[in-house]
């Protein structure tokens, strides 16, 4: 259905037709003038004289069809993390392109190359040079995800026919993991003993967020799995199993049922006694649990006071425990099978990413 619109900033009304990729302006200041434009076009629609341009879509539009061609294949939160890389790239690309068939491979190297001096002309006065490095590659980090993002959106209009011809973004080269890095490289592991003090100053705080803490490090949690987590996950109480993940709480709606240690089960047995049905915060409503209770505040403040910093300078998250849970079971001798089962990877490549040996106290421990 096409109608009109007064884009700000712009003195005409423009012409919208979502349908047939159609954005222009009337050229009208007036709105009755604009009307008169828009049945003209109506009437132009009835005798067939305006032809679908659908292979070259405007900027403008991508992201509303991406988002109307991407439901119901993936999740809306999936989709909804790409926003930021492609408004990035609008803004870039404003005044510059204005149909998708006029961005090439040239025209991404350059985008990559703007990113890349963005990095490069960061603040990090605040931060010591180590830490200014990590950050500075953490940067140019993001690089890889926008390329691929970008690379997938283009994909998607090539896949729907609402655009043919080449795909400009995989014929940009990554940036090399000896120049960026990885991103395994900024986390934060603790040592048991500061896992024990960090339960310490969570208790100390609130209930809820040491259990919060202890579900990260236990059970090698996402934070949405934590908040999520529910009394009748726990399949097996008595033989220690719970289910974490499923469609509405999981990554990509995965479940996965792992065994969690005795002593923790002991006390989540005895928190049973809440009245409501979630772990986490149990003295709210049991509904639209993803905005029941944004912990972190609390968690930074937490982690800074104790000093639990990653490599780039910023605080640890609840994330960092799941790298912690990993690395300190393969230290144990837990397999990487098992450790790929637990954390609920679907390749040992993403397993890889979470072990982060300490090589120096390993060494010592089998020559002595």
């Amino acid at each position: 259905m096409a109608f009109i619109t007064k884009k700000k900033d712009r003195p005409t009304y423009y012409l919208i037709d979502k349908a047939r990729g159609v954005s222009k302006s009337t050229g009208c200041t007036k709105k009755r003038d604009a009307l008169r434009v828009l049945r003209a076009y109506e009437e132009e629609l009835e005798r067939g004289a305006v032809q679908c341009s659908r292979n070259d879509l405007p900027l403008s539009l991508v992201w509303h069809t991406y988002t109307c061609h991407e439901q119901g294949r993936r999740h809306d939160e999936t989709v909804e993390r790409k926003r930021y890389a492609w408004q990035r790239f609008e803004a870039w690309a404003r005044g510059k392109y204005s149909r998708v068939s006029e961005v090439t491979a040239q025209d991404a190297n350059v985008y990559r190359i703007y990113l890349q001096r963005i990095a490069d002309n960061a603040d990090y006065s605040d931060l010591t040079p180590e830490q200014r490095d990590e950050r500075h590659r953490k940067r140019l980090r993001a690089w890889n995800s926008e390329r691929a993002t970008l690379a997938r959106i283009w994909a998607v209009l090539d896949k729907a026919g609402e655009y043919r011809g080449p795909n400009p973004w995989p014929q940009v080269d990554r940036l090399d993991p000896s120049v960026c890095g990885t991103s395994k490289d900024n986390a934060c592991i603790l040592t048991p003993e500061e896992v024990r003090a960090l339960f310490a100053a969570c208790e100390e705080h609130s209930p809820d967020l040491g259990m919060v803490a202890k579900l990260g490090y236990y059970l090698g949690a996402r934070r949405k799995e934590i908040l999520g987590l529910r009394w009748v996950d726990g399949t097996g109480w008595d033989s220690g199993l719970v289910r974490l993940g499923g469609y509405a709480n999981g990554k990509r709606g995965k479940q996965r049922t792992i065994e969690a240690p005795a002593a923790f089960m002991e006390e989540l047995r005895s928190r049973r006694g809440f009245p409501t049905a979630w772990i986490v915060r149990p003295d709210l409503a049991p509904t639209g649990y993803k905005y029941r209770w944004d912990f972190s505040r609390a968690w930074r403040a937490v982690v800074k006071r104790l000093g639990y910093l990653k490599p780039d300078g910023s605080p640890m998250g609840p994330h960092d425990l799941r790298h912690s849970y990993a690395t300190h079971l393969a230290e144990a001798g837990v397999v990487q099978a098992d450790l790929q089962r637990l954390l609920g990877h679907a390749t040992a490549a993403t397993t890889e990413r979470y072990l982060h040996p300490d090589n120096r106290r390993r060494v010592t421990d089998v020559l002595g």
